[in-house]
């Protein structure tokens, strides 16, 4: 799908008001991955560098429900990691996210079809929060919840999760070491 199309699809979208909220309750485990050296790490670490779902200069930390999920985003994104430190952190609060789960299924697929380069593989992605961010219904939303493309490429069933840690309290729990073998 062409960005203009994917762009007026959502944008259509949108403008139904479909429920696209989930609840992640108090409580919930998430991890976290940081492809660092254990000398080089910082718990409170996020980055303002664009993701997926978040824009260039928006403070972001991406977690996922399970570790498996984790590593599957940091192996698929193709990283050079000698060493990372996953992070096991818990949710304080409940979170209201954006769940893209709740998107159509044209519209889903389109925000994982694009490759190449990071920035060029998520325009899409792009699109779609500057739509959320200027729709009075949605643009409240600091955390947006989504299937994990490489782990539905590898049959791992989970999904991430993209916020502003300093909207959303979490608990960081412990940290393990992984280095490469």
């Amino acid at each position: 799908m062409q960005n203009e199309e994917f762009e007026l699809k959502v944008g259509q979208f949108l403008e139904s008001k479909p429920e696209l909220f989930a609840h992640i309750p108090a409580g919930t485990p998430l991890w976290s991955v940081t492809p660092v050296s254990p000398d080089e790490w910082l718990p409170a670490y996020t980055s303002a560098q664009a993701g997926r779902w978040n824009l260039d200069g928006v403070p972001t930390k991406y977690f996922a429900d399970c570790l498996p999920i984790c590593l599957a985003e940091m192996v698929g994104g193709e990283y050079d990691i000698p060493a990372c430190i996953c992070e096991r952190w818990q949710t304080t609060d409940g979170i209201t996210a954006i769940d893209i789960a709740n998107f159509p299924p044209d519209i889903q697929k389109a925000l994982f079809e694009d490759g190449g380069l990071p920035v060029e593989k998520w325009r899409k992605s792009h699109l779609c929060l500057r739509q959320l961010i200027t729709s009075p219904d949605y643009n409240v939303v600091t955390a947006i919840k989504a299937p994990s493309a490489y782990g539905l490429a590898l049959d791992i069933p989970g999904y991430t999760l993209a916020l502003d840690p300093s909207a959303h309290p979490l608990t960081f729990i412990c940290k393990h070491t992984l280095e490469a073998a």
